[in-house]
């Protein structure tokens, strides 16, 4: 992904007629909401991440050692767990927003019914 040139897209903003600032305003709005939801998103699912440089990321082996699961069960429940960030493929675990997630939860394996 390239960086795009603000102030260039800023000079065709002023150069635009109304009706091609309007569709631009719009297409732009659009943007801004797209990278809005992805940065929150981010945040949602791992805020200790985020804010702490200093935190630790396990590979899903280790996660699941310290869970006493399988890495296959870990897989499986890393969109429903908060401490788990995906990456472009597979996925790690923070070790303060597991410890964090473990403090205020049931154990992840008990049965809730």
């Amino acid at each position: 992904m390239s960086v795009v040139d603000v102030s260039a897209l800023s000079k065709e903003v002023e150069r635009a007629t109304v009706e091609q600032a309007a569709t631009l305003y719009v297409a732009f709005s659009q943007l801004a909401a797209q990278a809005q939801a992805r940065v929150l998103l981010s945040w949602q699912r791992a805020p200790a991440v985020l804010r702490d440089a200093d935190d630790e990321w396990l590979r899903p082996a280790e996660a699941a050692a310290l869970l006493k699961v399988s890495v296959k069960w870990l897989a499986r429940r890393r969109h429903r767990l908060p401490f788990i960030r995906p990456l472009e493929r597979g996925f790690r675990v923070s070790r303060r927003g597991l410890r964090e997630h473990m403090a205020r939860q049931t154990p992840l394996w008990a049965n809730t019914e």
